[in-house]
């Protein structure tokens, strides 16, 4: 079962994550990357996890069921 610390960090990793893949060297260490994909992975929120956010901010986030 995930928290909401656990889900508020795997976003922020998820941020990191992709920051620091935007300026990867070519020879970069895929496992690695990888690894740690799935570590954020266990606990990034599902769409239906959104639904609640988007009530409540709106301004922030969009309904699940918006296009």
């Amino acid at each position: 079962m995930t928290i909401p610390l656990e889900r508020t960090h795997s976003v922020l990793r998820a941020r990191q994550l992709l920051v620091e893949l935007e300026t990867l060297p070519q020879d970069a260490n895929w496992e690695t990357i990888r690894d740690r994909a799935s570590a954020v992975l266990r606990h990034f929120p599902e769409r239906v996890d959104l639904h609640l956010p988007a009530a409540m901010a709106p301004s922030i986030w969009a309904d699940r069921d918006e296009k």
